[in-house]
């Protein structure tokens, strides 16, 4: 059997693990909003221009707003994971490799619902506790690491193009 279609078993497993550890962020955040929403200030920071400088404020009830949305985003990426074969990949890939294809696929929406529920419990920190962990390069990370990641996601399963 090849290489790469024998790895499929730990790509899934490693899928799981990352929609685990997403599922437990979101519910983290949530438990954290619950428990400390009395005590957040009527006005958080809701904006950071590129040098992490917050630049707009918005009601607390903003974090609620941030949370329901970070959990609606992750149920989409979870289903869009669940059935990998309604993608749409930019090319027809082999058949033999479909499984393989389909796997990395749910990978990287697993990837992208961890990296999403860890920028907002991140916005959510740093409202609730009034810390300064939102800088310069915190606000490029968040642009660039889900690009650097499609990317070598794209670059990998070009190499099942029929």
């Amino acid at each position: 059997m090849n290489r790469n279609l024998s790895n499929i078993s730990s790509i899934i497993l490693r899928g799981k693990i990352k929609a685990l550890l997403s599922l437990f962020i979101l519910m983290l955040n949530g438990l954290g909003l619950y428990l400390y929403y009395d005590t957040i200030p009527p006005l958080i920071a809701s904006h950071y221009n590129i040098k992490g400088i917050a630049d707009s404020t918005s009601d607390k009830f903003f974090l609620v707003e941030l949370f329901l949305l970070s959990a609606f985003i992750t149920i989409i990426l979870f289903v869009l994971a669940k059935y990998p074969q309604i993608h749409n990949h930019p090319f027809k890939i082999k058949k033999e490799y479909q499984p393989l294809v389909y796997a990395k696929s749910a990978d990287l929406l697993y990837t992208l619902a961890l990296l999403i529920n860890l920028y907002f419990i991140m916005i959510a920190i740093n409202a609730v506790f009034d810390v300064n962990i939102i800088n310069t390069y915190t606000i490029i990370m968040m642009i660039l690491l889900p690009m650097i990641i499609m990317f070598k996601h794209l670059k990998y399963i070009y190499r099942f193009k029929d």
